[in-house]
């Protein structure tokens, strides 16, 4: 890799680690009353699925750019895509007078797939001797994010109860995501 590159490179991962900065720092500042102090809710739930999507990937991103430099300002891009979804994912929990839109969350998390999924095809074709299996690990999580999204459209007859703030219906499909995202950051940062 060229000194130019190299340098292209630093610049784009400063970019990112700003723009996540000002994510986190934003989403703070509105939800400063859920989090301080934290009382058990469904928006609460909503709020810190956004947090540990965010925050976990932070730690993957550094790890992958650390080994795979970018070559080029195609995966930039992507990435300026999926933070944009943790913008939306850690907006999602609504104001304080509003419930928070379980279809938002579960549609941010389908696009935060879609760019891990397009982030790992363009790190394949400029290292083609990345590992497949950690694309594999993509396909199937973002399949599963997919499938959770539209099932949870189906007529599903639970009541319309509500727990901390949240149907059931909506609290089974929240854990549904928590899952993948655990399934998904347990394997691309083991392997």
């Amino acid at each position: 890799m060229s000194q130019q590159d190299n340098r292209s490179a630093q610049i784009y991962a400063r970019i990112t680690d700003t723009i996540f900065a000002v994510i986190m720092g934003l989403s703070f500042k509105e939800y400063y009353w859920l989090l301080a102090p934290p009382v058990p809710s469904f928006k609460l739930a909503v709020l810190l699925l956004g947090y540990s999507t965010v925050v976990v990937s932070r730690v993957g991103y550094h790890k992958s750019i650390s080994s795979k430099p970018y070559r080029g300002s195609k995966r930039f891009l992507v990435d300026l895509w999926i933070l944009y979804m943790y913008f939306v994912l850690t907006f999602a929990p609504g104001g304080r007078d509003s419930p928070p839109d379980t279809i938002i969350v579960l549609s941010a998390q389908v696009g935060v797939y879609v760019g891990y999924l397009v982030w790992d095809l363009m790190k394949k074709t400029e290292y083609t001797d990345s590992r497949s299996y950690r694309m594999l690990i993509t396909i199937v999580c973002f399949l599963l994010t997919v499938i959770i999204l539209l099932i949870f459209h189906l007529p599903i007859p639970f009541g319309e109860n509500t727990i901390l703030g949240g149907t059931l219906h909506d609290w089974l499909f929240l854990m549904a995501e928590y899952g993948v995202t655990v399934i998904f950051w347990s394997l691309k940062l083991t392997t």
